[in-house]
Protein backbone atom coordinates (compact mmCIF):
# COMPACT_ATOMS: atom_id res chain seq x y z
CA UNK A 1 0.00 0.00 0.00
CA UNK A 2 2.49 2.56 0.90
CA UNK A 3 5.04 1.87 -2.64
CA UNK A 4 1.67 2.25 -4.27
CA UNK A 5 0.66 5.82 -2.63
CA UNK A 6 4.15 6.40 -2.74
CA UNK A 7 4.16 5.69 -6.54
CA UNK A 8 0.95 7.65 -7.03
CA UNK A 9 2.63 10.81 -5.77
CA UNK A 10 5.70 10.90 -7.40
CA UNK A 11 3.54 10.06 -10.74
CA UNK A 12 1.77 13.36 -9.16
CA UNK A 13 4.65 15.55 -8.58
CA UNK A 14 6.17 14.27 -11.84
CA UNK A 15 4.00 14.26 -14.39
CA UNK A 16 1.26 16.15 -13.27
CA UNK A 17 2.15 19.82 -14.93
CA UNK A 18 1.52 22.97 -12.01
CA UNK A 19 -1.16 25.23 -12.41
CA UNK A 20 1.75 27.31 -10.62
CA UNK A 21 3.64 30.17 -12.59
CA UNK A 22 7.20 28.63 -12.90
CA UNK A 23 10.01 30.78 -10.91
CA UNK A 24 12.99 29.98 -12.20
CA UNK A 25 17.07 31.46 -10.22
CA UNK A 26 20.11 31.56 -11.72
CA UNK A 27 23.15 31.93 -10.02
CA UNK A 28 26.81 31.65 -10.73
CA UNK A 29 30.14 31.06 -8.33
CA UNK A 30 33.70 31.05 -8.44
CA UNK A 31 35.22 28.19 -6.09
CA UNK A 32 38.23 31.04 -6.00
CA UNK A 33 38.63 34.91 -5.71
CA UNK A 34 41.92 35.25 -7.38
CA UNK A 35 43.87 32.76 -9.75
CA UNK A 36 47.73 32.50 -11.25
CA UNK A 37 47.86 32.27 -15.01
CA UNK A 38 47.96 28.71 -15.72
CA UNK A 39 45.88 27.68 -12.75
CA UNK A 40 42.38 26.07 -12.91
CA UNK A 41 39.28 27.81 -11.19
CA UNK A 42 36.41 26.21 -11.45
CA UNK A 43 32.64 28.08 -12.32
CA UNK A 44 29.12 26.38 -11.33
CA UNK A 45 26.02 27.81 -13.01
CA UNK A 46 23.05 26.98 -10.49
CA UNK A 47 19.57 26.92 -12.52
CA UNK A 48 16.70 26.15 -10.06
CA UNK A 49 12.71 25.74 -11.09
CA UNK A 50 9.70 23.32 -11.21
CA UNK A 51 10.69 21.13 -13.94
CA UNK A 52 13.56 21.89 -16.46
CA UNK A 53 15.07 20.39 -19.49
CA UNK A 54 18.62 22.18 -20.28
CA UNK A 55 20.87 22.48 -21.69
CA UNK A 56 23.96 23.92 -20.90
CA UNK A 57 24.56 26.99 -21.25
CA UNK A 58 27.44 27.39 -24.20
CA UNK A 59 29.82 30.53 -22.57
CA UNK A 60 30.57 33.13 -25.05
CA UNK A 61 34.81 33.45 -25.82
CA UNK A 62 36.32 34.48 -22.49
CA UNK A 63 39.19 36.80 -23.74
CA UNK A 64 42.14 35.50 -22.14
CA UNK A 65 40.76 32.29 -21.09
CA UNK A 66 40.69 28.43 -21.74
CA UNK A 67 37.41 27.65 -21.01
CA UNK A 68 36.30 23.29 -20.29
CA UNK A 69 32.79 22.56 -19.82
CA UNK A 70 33.07 19.15 -17.29
CA UNK A 71 29.68 18.19 -17.00
CA UNK A 72 25.96 18.71 -15.02
CA UNK A 73 24.47 17.70 -11.72
CA UNK A 74 20.47 17.27 -11.27
CA UNK A 75 18.67 16.93 -8.17
CA UNK A 76 14.60 16.70 -7.89
CA UNK A 77 12.21 17.07 -5.08
CA UNK A 78 9.11 16.47 -4.51
CA UNK A 79 7.87 17.79 -0.98
CA UNK A 80 4.19 18.09 -0.20
CA UNK A 81 3.49 17.47 -3.98
CA UNK A 82 5.56 19.82 -5.53
CA UNK A 83 8.26 19.64 -7.29
CA UNK A 84 11.54 21.78 -7.54
CA UNK A 85 14.71 20.96 -9.88
CA UNK A 86 17.96 22.03 -9.06
CA UNK A 87 20.37 21.79 -11.92
CA UNK A 88 24.24 22.63 -11.94
CA UNK A 89 26.74 23.06 -14.81
CA UNK A 90 29.96 22.89 -14.14
CA UNK A 91 33.44 24.59 -16.29
CA UNK A 92 37.11 24.32 -15.48
CA UNK A 93 38.31 28.08 -16.66
CA UNK A 94 42.02 28.59 -16.97
CA UNK A 95 43.71 31.91 -17.75
CA UNK A 96 46.28 31.98 -20.51
CA UNK A 97 48.02 35.37 -19.47
CA UNK A 98 47.62 38.66 -17.35
CA UNK A 99 44.81 39.50 -19.74
CA UNK A 100 42.66 36.81 -18.86
CA UNK A 101 43.40 37.94 -14.70
CA UNK A 102 41.58 41.25 -14.38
Amino acid sequence: MKKILLTALIFWGVFVPSLQAEEVGVSANLDKRSVQVGEEVRLSIHVTGQSMNLQAPRLSQLDGFETYYTGRASHISIINGVSSTNVEFNYTLIPRGPDGLR
